[in-house]
Order: structure tokens, then sequence, then C-alpha cells
């Protein structure tokens, strides 16, 4: 809304716009979550094997089910990897809570899914 003295009538605002995001989806085709356009995942939710995803938190939390394994590696803002920063084995888990530290640098998160298993950050 102008001032109602006047000051910037017939100003037009600046428009931005910004790269969209769009849909990540799992192996069966359903969607998963959100890639930005840097093609990081940018919501919590399902974690799709290979795919890197935004640190939500170091406190943040991993649901795990199924059966398998499950390798989470970190990427910090310099653009290392550090692998392997957090580990789990799952046998038959219908809700395993984890509590995995990425790193301290960590920017970037991925997982590494065998068998049925699957990682949800939450």
């Amino acid at each position: 809304m102008l001032p109602s003295n006047g000051i910037g009538a017939g100003l037009q605002p600046n428009l931005v716009t910004f790269p969209l995001p769009s849909w990540l989806f799992d192996g069966d085709h359903n969607p998963a979550g959100l890639v930005g356009p840097d093609g990081n995942a940018v919501l919590y939710g399902k974690m799709t094997s290979g795919a890197w995803m935004k640190v939500p938190s170091n406190l943040s939390k991993l649901r795990l089910t199924g059966t398998g394994a499950v390798r989470i590696d970190s990427r910090d803002s310099l653009g290392a990897i550090h692998l392997n920063v957090a580990s789990y084995t799952v046998a038959a888990a219908t809700d395993q809570i984890e509590y995995p530290c990425y790193g301290e640098n960590a920017v970037n998160i991925r997982a590494t899914l065998t068998g049925t298993a699957t990682a949800e950050v939450i």
C-alpha cells in the first residue's frame, strides 16, 4: 500500500524471479520431496539412495524401516565428501529412530540404502 502523502506513487516494485524447485521421485515413481536449483532436496522426508539433501540440523532424527543397510555420507561447504559418517544395519525394522551426527561442518547428506531399508529425515 502506498503512503497517503503520495510518495512512491507510480513506482513499480522490482520483480525478482527465483528458479523453482522440482519434484524428486523414488524408485516407484512416488513423490519423495522437492529438489532445489542446486540439486539438493529442500524438505525433510524420505531419503532417496544416492541423492544429496540439505542438513536440517545436527540434531535431526532418522526413521529407519525395512531390512538392509543404511550408510550416510556428508558434504561440507567446500565440497569435501565425508564417507560413512553414520551407518546402520536394520532387520525387519518398522520404526527405528536414530540420532546421527553428520559432522560439524556438514551442509548436505546422502544415504546409500541396500535391501528394503528406507531412511526418512524427521
